[in-house]
């Protein structure tokens, strides 16, 4: 997933922490491949889970978590968007984010 590799630090800790709430520290390294002290230095902002640790987290996320960390993802693009164009794009940026909304609602058509 090219996507992932746009999530910001911070929308990654975000991400662990959805998980960590149904989950100890162990089980969720368990899941990752990572071990537990990773883990603390992902939350600590030491480090940073890769893409493909992102991946997986996408991977075993329940539904509602995958709610969660699409709205961090899309959260972190927009953001991306607002800051590459400045403030005068703030027009364009509505355009391309109505364009999503019309391609998704086709998807699912």
């Amino acid at each position: 997933m090219k996507i992932l590799h746009n999530v910001s630090k911070e929308g990654r800790r975000q991400i662990l922490e959805i998980l960590l709430r149904k989950r100890s520290r162990s089980e969720v390294a368990s899941m990752l491949g990572v071990t537990p002290a990773a883990i603390t230095k992902y939350l600590k902002g030491n480090t940073h889970p890769s893409d493909e640790v992102l991946r997986r987290c996408v991977d075993f996320a329940d539904e509602e978590e995958r709610f969660e960390i699409k709205r961090i993802i899309l959260d972190d693009i927009t953001s991306s968007l607002k800051e590459f164009l400045g403030e005068e794009g703030e027009e364009e940026l509505s355009i391309i984010l109505k364009n999503l909304k019309d391609r998704s609602l086709k998807l699912k058509a």
